[in-house]
């Protein structure tokens, strides 16, 4: 099962890789034998005023395995050939 979710870390848990993939397991694992994977689709830092605060964009999938092959390079186009549009 897939699930969407948007988490606020303070930058310390969000950009520490270990301690981030801690914080989500302890978070969103419900039992010990439920096998989770997960993909962060957006990261942003806010920084506007004081504390800095990342705002990331996580996709948890559940007793599934994930499908790594959204490669973004198979998606673009070449485009240097083409007429200018302005």
């Amino acid at each position: 099962m897939k699930t969407s979710i948007n988490l606020t870390l303070p930058p310390q848990v969000a950009l520490d890789k270990e301690k981030f993939n801690q914080y989500v397991i302890d978070k969103f694992q419900k039992s010990a034998n439920e096998v989770i994977h997960f993909i962060v689709r957006k990261r942003s830092i806010d920084a506007r005023k004081a504390p800095v605060r990342v705002h990331l964009q996580i996709d948890i999938y559940t007793n599934k395995p994930v499908a790594l092959n959204s490669n973004y390079k198979d998606r673009l186009q070449f485009v240097a050939q083409k007429k200018p549009v302005i």
